[in-house]
């Protein structure tokens, strides 16, 4: 069962999303830089 890695990887999307708006509001250089 795989539900627990699933909610862990949604979990770690949504705190890397929220740091990127907190950091960088405009969200240019901080995608490129994290990619």
């Amino acid at each position: 069962m795989g539900s627990l890695r699933v909610s862990t990887v949604v979990v770690i999307a949504v705190v890397v999303c929220f740091s990127i708006l907190l950091i960088s509001p405009t969200g240019s250089g901080a995608e490129t830089e994290s990619m």
